[in-house]
């Protein structure tokens, strides 16, 4: 133990409320069918390119025109199930297509970095799968070329921009939990070995398609941690199966997070305050409910919403496609900061573990 606790002011916005309210506050994410439209080019034929694409269509008034893959047959088959009226079959040829405003890249981890810049580099906005990068130099990259072209660099951390998250964000920037004393959070999801989660040539294994979610939540809710611990275990593939993050930062926040790929947990999220604890539903990640329990009267409050789990993909479209509308190239939902801070946790569990 090398400090005691300093009283954490809960991301530094707002006013400072009293006690638990007597009703949640109401989501502020905008109708997604009000923002305005734009033209999509889709860097990607795989499974999350496909619930992006259907999720958007279903919600918003957003227009693909154009997906790109190494293979033409292989886009023009992805074009014709879902009515895009262009194939290309090179990445290059999508992104200097002149008809896209924005690439959405739905590769693998391992080339997002290449793919986000063969997309900016062409003068094109982009929205890049989370993570965004496999490294904080990777990303600081991807920045640094999105400054020179004057073009938005966005981390697609759909979560984030769900209208669940927007009301823990109005709570935790009131004060409402009171000072936050703990994180926990898990992410652990049974995967098959064909699966690509597998492969290290595709940078698999369980933090960057699961924990890296985790990690997310701490950089969101109590800031970068300056003391993380971590250990795991390989599976015979040589990736990383499960972790076990401990974390805490100057403030006196600690978080207790872990991942697996080897097994499925209930992947619920706590935030825990001096005054109230918000607890998640199974599956804190995607839509759905929580509570807030008062510590002094034991007053549980309760919120829920629908949950289409990926068909909520489209709120992170609708607003991408509003600032860009504004002429902004980040987004308060999901900034930058947020992104930095999230892959340095990456980075630096990773150093924990003596793996690149």
């Amino acid at each position: 133990i090398d400090a005691p606790r300093r009283r954490i002011r809960p991301c530094g916005r707002g006013h400072r409320m009293s006690g638990v309210p007597s009703t949640l506050p109401g989501s502020r994410v905008v109708d997604a069918m009000t923002a305005p439209a734009l033209s999509w080019g889709v860097l990607g034929t795989g499974w999350i390119a496909d619930k992006f694409i259907s999720a958007a269509r279903a919600n918003t008034s957003q227009r693909f025109a154009a997906v790109g893959s190494r293979s033409l047959d292989n886009a023009h088959e992805f074009a014709r199930q879902r009515g895009i009226p262009t194939a290309h079959g090179s990445y290059e040829a999508l992104v200097t297509d002149p008809a896209i405003d924005i690439i959405y890249v739905a590769t693998p981890h391992s080339f997002h970095r290449e793919h986000g810049m063969l997309a900016i580099e062409a003068g094109k906005h982009v929205l890049i799968e989370k993570p965004i990068a496999l490294c904080s130099g990777e990303l600081e990259q991807l920045l640094a070329a999105a400054d020179r072209y004057g073009v938005m660099c966005q981390e697609a951390f759909w979560s984030f921009f769900l209208p669940k998250w927007d009301v823990i964000r109005q709570l935790l920037d009131d004060g409402v939990l009171g000072d936050v004393v703990t994180l926990i959070a898990d992410h652990g999801e049974w995967l098959p070995p064909d699966h690509r989660i597998h492969r290290t040539d595709l940078a698999g294994g369980s933090l960057h398609d699961l924990g890296v979610y985790d990690f997310a939540l701490t950089a969101w809710t109590i800031g970068r941690p300056t003391q993380v611990e971590a250990t795991g275990t390989l599976t015979d593939t040589g990736v990383i199966g499960d972790v076990a993050v401990a974390a805490r930062t100057d403030s006196g926040a600690v978080a207790s997070l872990s991942t697996t790929m080897m097994t499925t947990t209930p992947c619920r999220a706590v935030i825990a305050g001096s005054e109230a604890t918000l607890e998640t539903d199974s599956g804190f990640f995607f839509p759905g409910g929580f509570t807030v329990t008062e510590h002094r009267t034991g007053r549980v409050l309760r919120w829920d919403e629908p949950n289409p789990r990926h068909g909520a993909l489209y709120f992170e479209a609708a607003e991408v496609a509003r600032r860009i509308q504004v002429g902004e190239l980040e987004t308060p939902v999901w900034t930058r900061q947020n992104s930095r801070d999230t892959t340095f946790i990456l980075d630096d569990v990773k150093t924990r573990l003596g793996i690149a």
